[in-house]
């Protein structure tokens, strides 16, 4: 009896942790679109800048959302709702099938983007690394890592998205 209510205990110290962790996009007040579909993101907490499993939770049974396909030339807009940060940074990663990323940091990519009041919007464009797979397969995962900046706060915010490779 004791062993299955420290199993149970254990159990949701782990849930607990898991969410403590990674949290909704919608906690921040932020919405992802591309063309107007809403895409499925996640705010994560205490991860270092250069983490090569950061989309990993994206894939992850208790936290993975829905990827979405999205066509060369998608317009992605984020949307921050009541507060807006001072600063983003968006990255684009080439991932696997279970969220590492392909390549190293040279290959990552810095999106460029503008803003129009709280929203900010860029292109999903044709990849030239992409062509390092082009044998491999005909779609491409791209994770994105958005850093938003609140005064000395940090957002790490990531989403995933299919793509065709050409």
């Amino acid at each position: 009896m004791k062993r299955r209510l420290l199993l149970i205990l254990s159990l949701i110290v782990i849930s607990v942790g898991i969410s403590s962790c990674v949290r909704s996009v919608n906690d921040l007040e932020l919405t992802i679109n591309v063309n107007d579909e809403k895409i499925d993101g996640m705010v994560l907490q205490d991860t270092a800048d250069n983490d090569k499993n950061v989309f990993k939770p994206a894939f992850e049974k208790e936290t993975a959302f829905e990827v979405k396909h999205a066509d060369l030339g998608s317009i992605v807009t984020l949307s921050f709702i009541n507060k807006l940060p001072d600063k983003i940074t968006i990255q684009e990663y080439l991932l696997n099938a279970n969220g590492e990323t392909l390549y190293t940091d040279i290959e990552v990519k810095d999106v460029p983007f503008t803003q129009e009041q709280s929203k900010y919007f860029f292109t999903i464009e044709k990849s030239i690394i992409a062509g390092l797979n082009s044998g491999l397969h005909t779609t491409d995962l791209r994770g994105y890592k958005v850093l938003a900046f609140f005064g000395n706060d940090k957002k790490t915010i990531i989403f995933v998205i299919e793509t065709d490779f050409e």
